[in-house]
Formats: structure tokens, sequence, C-alpha cells
């Protein structure tokens, strides 16, 4: 069963549900991409917790990645907590709020999923 916590905020308490979830992501980023800019396009959606990155690769030039362009030499990779405090999210809404994030960064990021 699904409980609530009472956090102490400035202005009295705050439910706050107890369990997110968390999913992580990695793509590849074009030249000049803006980390800044994809953690505010994230936190826009209202069951976002957090949005972490914890890994970078930079490819080499003879390294060929099949289906991608030239330009995407850098993968980033983050993880996205999901939590909200007004209701439970389940696992499988936080899944679904993962691949349509996925979709949605992809157009609006000019990003390539791994």
């Amino acid at each position: 069963s699904r409980r609530h916590i009472f956090v102490p905020d400035d202005r009295g308490f705050e439910a706050q549900h107890a369990h997110p979830w968390e999913h992580d992501m990695s793509f590849w980023v074009p030249p000049a991409f803006d980390s800044g800019a994809l953690r505010e396009f994230v936190m826009q959606m209202a069951e976002v917790e957090s949005i972490e990155q914890f890994d970078s690769f930079r490819r080499q030039d003879a390294m060929e990645v099949p289906g991608l362009a030239d330009e995407y030499r850098e993968s980033l990779s983050f993880r996205v907590t999901y939590r909200s405090s007004s209701e439970a999210v389940s696992q499988d809404t936080a899944r679904d709020l993962q691949l349509d994030l996925r979709d949605r960064l992809g157009a609006a990021m000019k990003v390539v999923m791994r």
C-alpha cells in the first residue's frame, strides 16, 4: 500500500509519497548541446523530482555508430527521479512517463536515444 510522509517546509508541512521511481536514459547529443536547457525541459513535468547526469562518453574519430550522423560524438547519461507530492506514482505510470519523455526529448532537444 502507498503511504504519505509529511516533510516540514518553510510554511508548515508538505505531503510527499514515500516511493520514488528512478529511470536512466542515455543519448547522443549534437555539438554545443545545452544541459541546462535539458534540465529545464525535463523539470517542467510535474512528476519529475530531479534529473542528474551520471556519465558521459566521447567516441573516437574512427568509431562508427550505424545510423548515427558523424556530428554526434558525445553521449550523456541521466537519471530521472519521478515522485509526486499530490498522489502516488505507480511503477507503470513512471515507466509511461519515461517513455513519453524519451519521445519528446528526441524532437525537442535534437538528441538521438541510445
